[in-house]
């Protein structure tokens, strides 16, 4: 099957991504239209005028008639009437694919309410940013990422090529898994990392009701460590009730742990605590490096730039002179007179070490950004 015309319905961060990386590589070999539909026509506007799509629409039935594959972009929550409504406007032959978190529950679902001449397939990148909304999109997203697929039943093979063939044209890797597999494997390395996450945000800050001070503190790792809690809350909301079973197993699991941990700190039994963070550490080395996770990754660094003004402009003016992305700016604090430090984050680690080399290049001083204040390693 030749793959013409790609509809992507819900250019946010995912649909947007996808387009921008899509159309990065549209040429003569691989030639398509690309078409988006969003509710918000801001966000066509911005996909439009990134990139991501060649035009978009308001229009649903606009959108998807004549289209070879729809890819569905949009929560977990909205995929079974989302299909419902594009059902009667799609011709013979065509393929759905979502992009969800959740795999079991929509490839059901969704896969009961189609014909037998329209086909469904199951996708899930393991990438992510906890950035959302079409600003966040980014060409490389899915750059050297795990792309789970997981078929529906009339999913045959020369259903799956064309799929297959878009995945791998995102510079992602594309696996094929089934639903139920997956959803068991995400509930722990994705879904309970979030809650875990937003419970430590929400502790601290119970904590800064008696101590001031104590956000003063949770800079650093402890950002680093929260950085999936700034996530889209009706997103999670969604994914969470689409796969609670498997979640609270995973919650139940890690209840256990913590309370055996919980334990050994009233004992005061600082042996078996220490062999635990001895296995924790070992466990954590034998994880792959090799690919991208499901949680997001952001690559930083630190500039200390002296208190003067035009001092960010210049930064960024020399960066985006050698066509480095800066994915985000914060300022981190400024000694009055004397110097401040700035936190930029890029999304992919080459243009990290490319903007390490161009700013010390430039006499500044740049630190690696997942340090503390009294931690940071000098590059």
């Amino acid at each position: 099957m030749q793959t013409k015309r790609i509809t992507i319905i819900g250019l946010g961060l995912i649909g947007g991504s996808f387009g921008l990386a899509l159309n990065k590589r549209n040429n003569k070999k691989h030639s398509f239209e690309l078409v988006g539909y969003d509710l918000n026509i801001v966000s066509i506007r911005q996909a439009v005028s990134k990139g991501a799509v060649h035009w978009g629409t308001t229009g649903l039935k606009l959108a998807v008639e004549g289209s070879d594959l729809i890819i569905l972009a949009v929560p977990v929550g909205q995929m079974k009437e989302t299909v419902k409504n594009i059902l009667p406007y799609l011709k013979k032959g065509c393929i759905i694919f979502d992009t969800g978190s959740t795999k079991e529950k929509p490839v059901q679902e969704i896969s009961r309410l189609l014909p037998a001449d329209i086909y469904f397939v199951g996708g899930h990148p393991m990438a992510g940013s906890e950035r959302s909304g079409i600003s966040g999109a980014h060409p490389y997203l899915f750059e050297n990422a795990i792309f789970v697929i997981t078929p529906g039943d009339n999913a045959l093979p020369d259903i799956l090529d064309p799929v297959v063939d878009l995945i791998e044209l995102t510079g992602a890797k594309p696996k094929i898994m089934s639903p139920r597999i997956h959803d068991q494997a995400v509930a722990g390395v994705s879904h309970l990392p979030y809650l875990i996450a937003v419970n430590l945000v929400e502790t601290v800050h119970e904590l800064s009701q008696t101590i001031e001070d104590a956000p003063l503190l949770a800079a650093g790792g402890f950002r680093d460590t929260t950085r999936i809690a700034g996530g889209d809350a009706v997103m999670w909301r969604d994914i969470a009730l689409s796969n609670q079973e498997n979640l609270i197993r995973m919650i139940e699991l890690f209840q256990e742990k913590l309370a055996q941990m919980t334990a050994y700190l009233k004992q005061g039994d600082g042996e078996s605590l220490r062999q635990i963070f001895i296995s924790a550490k070992k466990h954590r080395e034998e994880i792959p490096i090799t690919y991208k996770g499901v949680l997001p990754e952001m690559n930083e660094l630190l500039v200390t730039i002296p208190d003067q003004p035009g001092m960010l402009a210049l930064i960024t003016g020399y960066l985006g002179q050698r066509g480095i992305n800066i994915a985000e700016i914060e300022v981190l604090r400024v000694r009055e007179h004397r110097e401040g430090t700035i936190r930029l984050a890029f999304q992919r680690k080459d243009e990290r070490d490319k903007a390490i080399a161009i700013l010390k290049e430039q006499g500044l001083s740049v630190n690696w950004g997942h340090a503390t204040h009294d931690q940071q390693q000098e590059l």
